[in-house]
């Protein structure tokens, strides 16, 4: 062991923080993660640790787009690429939820302009111990850049098994969502973290078409 890492080591236990990125014990944010990730992915408070870079390079290559039962979902990144899982896994079980609104105005520059009167997460499970909708964070973001409100109207009607990277999830309906604002005549997007199966905003998309709103598309972050 060398003696820079021995020194992480020690300030880890001296004052144990880890990066937010990928995980890298003694620092808030490692040296590789701050020259790959964009300015504008952290809070205020670490500006100053960012380099004044002019792009963001961490979701690279096309957009990805699959059609789920009829509704188009467009996806700024795979899954399983190494950076990208691990910035999902940060906000969505560590807590980083600094890391998601940047990370939906990102999206929004990608995906460009936006169809839709307003923008509507996917609502989070229940009984989830998160504290917060990673999805509606992304949306907000989103709709920052774009001008676009984001309503946070709908609810699960049940529990249903959390299957982040299974592609099995055929016992979801429509029924499983419930509105709870008026979204008649209205174009909505739905906005998620990863598309899976895509089942999940299939079903919500139903939902929203039965209460009368036009789904114009769906936009997630990542696609399995």
């Amino acid at each position: 062991m060398n003696i820079v890492r021995a020194g992480e080591i020690l300030l880890h236990f001296l004052f144990p923080v880890s990066c937010r990125v990928c995980g890298k014990i003694g620092v808030s944010l490692c040296p590789e993660c701050k020259d790959e990730l964009p300015d504008d992915y952290f809070p205020d408070e670490i500006a100053s640790d960012i380099p004044e870079r002019a792009l963001p390079t961490l979701f690279e290559g096309e957009i990805i787009t699959r059609d789920i039962n009829g509704l188009t979902v467009y996806s700024a990144a795979h899954y399983h690429d190494d950076k990208v899982k691990r910035v999902i896994h940060r906000f969505k079980y560590d807590g980083a939820r600094e890391l998601c609104r940047p990370i939906g105005v990102h999206m929004a520059k990608m995906f460009g302009k936006c169809k839709a009167d307003w923008l509507i997460p996917v609502p989070l499970h229940l009984f989830s111990e998160r504290g917060y909708n990673q999805s509606k964070e992304l949306a907000l973001g989103m709709g920052d850049f774009w001008g676009v409100g984001v309503i946070d109207a709908a609810l699960w009607t049940r529990e249903v098994p959390r299957r982040a990277t299974s592609k099995i999830r055929d016992d979801i309906t429509y029924e499983d969502f419930r509105l709870t604002q008026d979204i008649y005549g209205k174009r909505i997007a739905i906005v998620d973290d990863v598309c899976t199966s895509g089942m999940t905003l299939s079903c919500f998309a139903e939902t929203c078409r039965r209460d009368g709103a036009e789904v114009v598309c769906a936009y997630t972050l990542a696609s399995v």
